[in-house]
């Protein structure tokens, strides 16, 4: 609030830093043998927590250029932190503090006894070493296998569903030999799956004529025959954070106050009978993880942000670690640099010119043939400009309609806040325009009504 008697800075032109302030944000968790390890939303950096502590935070330097997001977080057997992301893989012995990295694109990271082993783009497998890099392929090309699972010496993969017939498959591969031990074609459509010593518990969903709602089902596959032994169906809740821990099968359901949360349900898998509760002190918040020792989740509690994480115990009190401790300031990007005002609203300009006078192209996927199409159907563009001085620097759009012969429509947007800073929707005032026009289905005016200079500002 600026006092009595004393006058607002004048504006300055800038792009707003949006990391600024940012606190550590939970996205994945990996259960270890003493507690967990855990992974921030957007940026390549983990923390550790453990005996009521939190320790961190700890960076992960990404192996190649793209993205920051963690895709995959696990800890193998030896101790050792995988950490994937889309630009390749990163191995982080805590031990001698090492870490060794590859760029080696996965779509999946899982392991256990048969090593560390991720499911490659094309559908194949791949064993890493200790340098995360890839020693063995195995299987075939499957570009319907997103999920993979180690389990004992085997390496289980399921498959997207097929949309003509609603079938997901599920494959198992000795990661000896490579070879195909089975594989169950199921009916729904697969989300996630979990590999238990006797039995592999399926989540999948079937969608049913419109207006009724998807069904969500988890099916028990024996190991050694194959056969589906149990279905039940399930609320969504499952889908959205169940787990299996000890053949029993623990979800929070949706229901309750935002100021009452329901405690955790443990349900036989087979037959969905209750076999108790667990007490959460608040809203699970995405996937759970099971561990010997309870179940690790993400958790939203009351006019709380989704900083922390719970560790839900079945016979005693839950574990709750808070996350905002950890130090993120000296590892986030830094801020934008400075822009000049002209240059920006010129660049924003011409760029929204070629977008909107260029259109389209179509390329046929058979013949290779290229067909121009126009931005927008039966929309021409008479011009693109600036109108008025920083910060109320506008850009302006002015085009007719086939639907509307001799009408000028126009469409104008501020470029900056009031404090100079980019507004954040400027880049997509034409997708914008052609959404209200087409996709949205508001289409222009039945009855335009123009201004003084004959523009029908829409």
């Amino acid at each position: 609030m600026t006092p009595s008697g004393a006058s607002n800075p004048p504006a300055r032109p800038h792009r707003r830093d949006l990391w600024a302030g940012r606190i550590f944000t939970p996205r994945l968790i990996a259960p270890s043998a003493t507690g967990a390890w855990v992974a921030e939303g957007l940026l390549p950096v983990r923390a550790r927590v453990e005996d009521q502590r939190v320790i961190g935070p700890k960076p992960v330097p990404r192996p190649g250029a793209g993205d920051t997001e963690t895709r995959d977080l696990l800890v193998h057997e030896d101790g050792s932190i995988w950490v994937r992301f889309r630009s390749g893989v990163v191995r982080f012995d805590p031990a001698h503090d090492e870490i060794r990295s590859s760029e080696t694109s996965l779509w999946a990271l899982s392991s256990g006894e048969a090593g560390v082993w991720g499911l490659m783009p094309d559908g194949r497998l791949a064993q890493l070493d200790e340098q995360a890099g890839v020693t063995r392929v195995i299987g075939e090309p499957e570009l319907r296998s997103p999920r993979l699972v180690v389990a004992g010496c085997s390496l289980w993969t399921l498959g997207f569903s097929d949309p003509a017939t609603q079938t997901s498959t599920l494959t198992q591969l000795d990661s000896d030999t490579g070879k195909v031990v089975q594989r169950v074609e199921l009916a729904g459509n697969s989300h996630w799956f979990r590999v238990e010593s006797d039995r592999v518990w399926i989540c999948v969903y079937r969608r049913r004529e419109h207006p009724l709602p998807r069904t969500w089902h988890l099916i028990g596959v024996a190991i050694d025959s194959g056969a589906m032994a149990s279905e039940i169906e399930v609320p969504s809740a499952v889908a959205a954070h169940g787990a299996i821990r000890g053949a029993e099968l623990w979800f929070q359901p949706e229901r309750g106050a935002p100021h009452d949360p329901p405690a955790v349900f443990r349900v036989d898998p087979s037959t969905g009978e209750r076999r108790g509760t667990v007490p959460c002190p608040g809203w699970v918040h995405g996937p759970m993880y099971a561990s010997p020792g309870g179940v690790w989740a993400g958790l939203r509690q009351r006019e709380v942000r989704s900083t922390r994480v719970v560790f839900l115990r079945p016979d005693n009190l839950p574990s709750v670690y808070d996350l905002t401790v950890v130090e993120l300031a000296p590892h986030l990007p830094p801020p934008p640099p400075p822009i000049d005002a002209r240059e920006t609203e010129a660049t924003l300009r011409d760029r929204l010119a070629a977008e909107v006078t260029g259109g389209w192209i179509r390329r046929d996927p058979e013949t290779g043939r290229e067909d121009r199409r126009p931005f927008i159907r039966g929309v021409e563009f008479k011009a693109v400009r600036l109108d008025g001085v920083f910060p109320q620097t506008r850009l302006v759009l002015l085009f007719r309609a086939e639907s509307h012969p001799g009408v000028l429509f126009g469409r104008r947007r501020r470029i900056w806040e009031d404090d100079g800073a980019l507004s954040d929707v400027i880049d997509c005032v034409g997708i914008n325009l052609m959404e209200d026009i087409e996709a949205c289905g508001y289409g222009l005016p039945s009855d335009p009504v123009a201004d003084e200079a004959g523009v029908v500002w829409f």
